[in-house]
């Protein structure tokens, strides 16, 4: 009810809408709705919230939102087709995608300068199917913050999905050596000798 009402601040609402899990269909609906209704930031974490969904699912949302007149909706809308294969959108919205994506790009490069930054664009790389250049952006990320914790635990799939299995060995022992008591990264190694 608070979501929808549009009385209400924006930013509380998108606040709301951030902090929330979203796991059922009349939930869905309900940012379906609001995707229809709303301002700009309400609608962009409306849109974040469909990113655990499949592909096919995200791209027959995001396909509304690639040509929105606002920018940080079009940005929403390519963090959903991140990774999708282009031959999957037709002539006009493949150049709405591209065009998005380009703006989502020149975003996260924007933060680039941060560690957090850094870890987006890890990630962005990382969905593209990109390892190699993921890798690069997360050892940035650690060289700004070696705190930064949730960076290890990617950096380690990614470097495990290029098969260095040496540095996947190398990044977990660093993140041991952070947080021995964190259960995360001995999982990480289990699954690693297993493999």
């Amino acid at each position: 009810a608070f979501i929808v009402d549009t009385n209400k601040p924006e930013i509380a609402r998108a606040t709301v809408i951030e902090n929330l899990s979203f796991t059922t269909e009349s939930a869905y609906q309900v940012l379906m709705k609001v995707l229809r209704v709303s301002s700009a930031i309400v609608k962009y974490q409306a849109l974040m919230k469909f990113r655990p969904l499949p592909p096919e699912i995200r791209t027959s949302i995001a396909i509304d939102h690639l040509k929105d007149s606002i920018k940080l909706v079009r940005v929403g809308a390519a963090e959903l087709v991140v990774g999708v294969d282009e031959n999957s959108f037709n002539a006009t919205d493949k150049i709405s995608r591209r065009k998005s994506l380009e703006e989502l790009e020149t975003m996260l490069f924007s933060s680039a300068d941060f560690s957090t930054g850094r870890m987006q664009l890890g990630d962005y790389y990382f969905q593209k199917g990109d390892f190699n250049t993921a890798v690069i952006h997360y050892k940035m990320a650690l060289q700004k913050d070696r705190l930064l914790t949730p960076v290890y635990s990617n950096l380690a799939t990614a470097y495990s999905i290029i098969k260095d299995y040496a540095k996947v060995n190398e990044t977990l022992d660093e993140w041991i050596d952070l947080e021995p008591n964190v259960g995360r990264p001995h999982y990480l190694r289990g699954l690693l000798y297993f493999e």
